[in-house]
């Protein structure tokens, strides 16, 4: 059988039979303690936010000029950047019940061709959607362009009942 370690009732450390260690007794007292230790210096984020508030900055700035804000229309072919494009939706003709096809115009009432960059959307009462974007269109001025584009609805497409082409 081993004889169970006894401890300095001072320090804590292990001491045979369990006595103060001699340091203490002779007025060494009690050992001082050590130092505490220091939590380390929490890591500022300054740098993190600082990077965050310029970003926002930045995109604030960039919506307000302009740049932030969809393409509102085609590419002007020599105009100063005025869009001159307008859509309409015609008609819809359904295919299947998730499938049709939406008929628009798109009428330029400018003095120079430009490009129609527009968005196609058709829907029902109970939610059902489809869209689709038309790009590249080229309208000379004056002119108006008919056409059809297909579109997938999911499911509805006998109840398409409104529609609408924006973005020109």
């Amino acid at each position: 059988m081993t004889p169970t370690p006894a401890y300095c009732p001072v320090c804590g450390q292990p001491s045979p039979g369990g006595a103060i260690h001699a340091t203490h007794a002779s007025g060494g007292g009690t050992p001082s303690p050590s130092p505490p230790t220091a939590k380390p210096a929490k890591k500022s984020n300054n740098a993190a936010v600082g990077c965050l508030a310029i970003v926002v900055v930045l995109l604030v700035v960039g919506y307000a000029s302009g740049a932030g804000k969809g393409s509102s229309g085609g590419s002007s072919g020599g105009n100063s950047g005025a869009n001159h494009l307008t859509g309409k939706f015609v008609d819809w003709v359904p295919v299947d019940e998730a499938n049709g096809y939406a008929f628009f115009s798109i009428t330029n009432s400018g003095t120079s061709t430009e490009t129609a960059t527009c968005t196609i959307r058709v829907k029902n009462d109970f939610g059902n959607f489809g869209f689709d974007y038309l790009v590249g269109e080229e309208v000379g001025p004056g002119q108006t362009v008919t056409g059809k584009i297909p579109l997938s609805v999911g499911e509805g497409s006998f109840l398409i009942n409104h529609g609408e082409v924006t973005d020109c």
